[in-house]
């Protein structure tokens, strides 16, 4: 459980920093290859909650938290030479544990969890480190014009340095039987798969019942 006397933001930073160990690595053997750029999708926010904080499972003024599995999602953005990119803003998006985004343009929207915050914001630290308390992300259906399709579970990524969007990507999950089928993350050779696939691991040390995972973030 989450320490108290300790604001739920102050821990999200500082648990996330407290797991980073070392530079980002590249999928391929002795060279570093930058995180694949993947589409941002039809439900990045059309404007941003009143709650924008690196905790995206219990809005602010709320003892209540969201449906759902929590997962810390952690890691660091670098450059492809390994420098620590910091005063980054790192902004994730992702689905509530039903698979309803916070988009007016979502089926069903009035469904969706309400005290799920859906989107959250952070700035990289001096070692580029970066942390969020969101949700373990879930499988969902999409429509493209009359076609129906299931996405791989995701979290949406989006990096910007200088006030300028430098990267826009996805972190799946590893084991999720969709990943095969999933239309998006095919498009993408073996070793950019690799960089985009994290492991959802026991984060019981952490709080109880969670998850982590690490997400390194290599711009090119």
């Amino acid at each position: 459980m989450f320490i108290a006397g300790l604001s739920r933001r102050t821990l999200v930073a500082a648990s996330g920093a407290a797991l980073l160990s070392g530079p980002a690595r590249g999928a391929q053997t002795g060279r570093r290859i930058a995180t694949p750029a993947q589409d941002e999708g039809p439900f990045y926010p059309t404007a941003y909650p009143s709650s924008t904080d690196n905790d995206l499972v219990r809005l602010t003024g709320s003892d209540v938290p969201a449906l759902g599995t929590v997962a810390h999602l952690h890691g660091a953005v670098t450059t492809l030479d390994g420098t620590p990119v910091a005063g980054a803003r790192v902004e994730i998006w992702q689905s509530d544990a039903t698979g309803k985004y916070n988009h007016p343009a979502q089926e069903f929207v009035g469904h969706r969890d309400l005290r799920f915050q859906g989107f959250g914001v952070t700035t990289t630290d001096a070692r580029g480190g970066y942390a969020f308390r969101a949700l373990r992300p879930v499988i969902y259906e999409v429509a493209l014009g009359s076609r129906r399709f299931m996405r791989a579970a995701h979290i949406h990524v989006a990096v910007y340095t200088d006030g300028v969007r430098r990267l826009t990507t996805q972190v799946y999950r590893r084991g999720d039987p969709y990943l095969q089928h999933d239309f998006i993350f095919t498009r993408l050779s073996d070793p950019q798969k690799r960089l985009v696939v994290a492991d959802f691991v026991d984060g019981s040390d952490m709080e109880t019942d969670a998850l982590k995972a690490r997400f390194d973030i290599i711009l090119a």
